[in-house]
């Protein structure tokens, strides 16, 4: 009995010589990541390559498996697909179909403008808010709708669950939780003259459908930040089902305490941001110092007319006071105005 020949060990030469049933026998000896290896880094002859195919379609035990990118997503991500691989085992009968609630409709299924803004509110279907309607028999007061007044960013008891997530996406589009889509943001980072090269950042990057966009159109490699824990991890659960978390990894950053390291961006990205934060002077200095020579930034916010004026100010150059005479040290990305 002959022993197992070593793939590994042989030169360009020997392996050629080799006949296709040692080849196979010396494949047999290899774990699959060996196996992979060999292949990418070895030029095999016709017959091999035919015989390697063959041998790992006999043989799905030596086939590399693809790494479980289950695995990189956050603990939320995870719970989420577990709970659809639960559910796809056991799947639970359809329920019957609830028959169609008659109240605050009329004939032609039109509802009513506070059913809907509920179901809005609420984050539901408007049949959910119907047939709620129809099984307690009596009409919702409107004075129980109440909108308070709280902080979006910093109250705890608002949370980006799955309805929210699925409410956002419905009205932008799926994987922003930003007005406009891709094609808005195509429009939007036209004067940014956006190549392969450029390093860029997005400071408010949502549900990442913006980033993703530009990864993929620019083919860049670009940081994205979100304020929000659980909608930064939702964002990089998206990238990482659409085999983007490497161009486009989404992580979470407070922009309150932004510290971008200096002189690396060509272009930052911010998206109705700066009007939220505390600190907005500390926060556009920050963001100054990390452009490069001759790099862009482009914003969008909401701001009153008289601060919008300071800003067009600053930005083109002119000083608030002979002690701060120097001009910001980027370009402008479009026309300025005072609105």
């Amino acid at each position: 009995m002959t022993s197992t020949v070593n793939l590994t060990s042989l030169g360009t030469v020997d392996l050629k010589k080799i006949s296709v049933r040692d080849f196979q026998a010396g494949l047999d000896g290899m774990t699959p990541e060996a196996i992979d290896r060999f292949r990418r880094m070895r030029k095999l002859s016709e017959d091999h390559t035919q015989a390697l195919g063959t041998f790992l379609h006999n043989r799905p035990d030596k086939r590399l498996k693809a790494p479980d990118k289950n695995s990189k997503k956050s603990a939320r991500g995870q719970a989420a697909v577990a709970k659809r691989e639960a559910a796809a085992v056991v799947k639970a009968p359809a329920a019957p179909k609830a028959p169609k609630a008659e109240v605050q409709t009329s004939s032609d299924g039109y509802a009513q403008l506070w059913v809907r803004m509920q179901a809005w509110w609420e984050g539901v279907d408007v049949e959910v808010v119907r047939r709620r309607n129809a099984k307690d028999a009596k009409p919702i007061d409107r004075l129980t709708i109440e909108v308070a007044a709280v902080d979006p960013y910093n109250d705890p008891s608002i949370h980006w669950n799955d309805a929210r997530v699925e409410v956002v996406q419905m009205a932008w589009g799926t994987g922003h939780s930003l007005p406009g889509g891709d094609k808005y943001v195509m429009d939007l980072v036209k004067p940014l003259l956006l190549k392969p090269e450029h390093t860029v950042i997005d400071l408010n990057a949502g549900l990442g459908g913006g980033p993703r966009f530009l990864a993929k159109k620019f083919k860049l490699w670009l940081d994205a930040h979100e304020r929000d824990q659980d909608l930064s991890d939702i964002a990089n659960d998206l990238s990482i089902d659409l085999d983007l978390d490497g161009l486009a990894p989404i992580v979470q950053a407070d922009p309150n305490s932004m510290d971008l390291k200096e002189d690396k961006y060509d272009a930052i990205i911010a998206r109705e941001l700066f009007f939220s934060l505390t600190d907005k002077k500390a926060a556009f200095e920050n963001v100054a110092l990390s452009l490069k020579n001759n790099a862009s930034i482009l914003f969008t916010d909401f701001s009153l007319q008289t601060e919008t004026v300071r800003m067009i100010r600053w930005l083109i150059g002119v000083p608030r006071s002979l002690s701060n005479p120097r001009p910001p040290r980027w370009r402008s990305t479009g026309n300025c105005s005072p609105t």
